[in-house]
């Protein structure tokens, strides 16, 4: 008897997060077949400081085979795709001086 999250013996079965997935696929209009489960993701961030404790960090991804999770009643799957951002550091305490440093 085959295990709820697809690895029993045999001939692993669809784990039912991407049974859901498939279903809501259907249901929005599309083709109802499984996205691919290997989604691979390049990185490249830096972490630069700006001055006085301050610091920035940019990050750019680029997503292969991108799932469905976060909209999974997309009728169309999403394809690869580029994802940019970045966060700023700001220590408040060090600056008004309310921390050492």
């Amino acid at each position: 008897m085959a295990a709820s999250n697809g690895m029993g013996r045999g001939r692993p079965t669809r784990p039912r997060w991407l049974r859901r997935g498939c279903q809501a696929n259907l249901i929005s209009g599309g083709t109802g077949s499984a996205c691919s489960r290997d989604k691979l993701v390049f990185e490249v961030h830096a972490h630069l400081a700006v001055g006085n404790g301050i610091f920035f960090e940019p990050v750019v991804q680029y997503v292969v085979n991108g799932d469905p999770y976060w909209n999974p009643y997309a009728a169309n799957r999403s394809k690869d795709g580029v994802d940019v951002g970045a966060t700023r550091i700001v220590p408040l305490a060090a600056i008004f001086g309310l921390a050492p440093g």
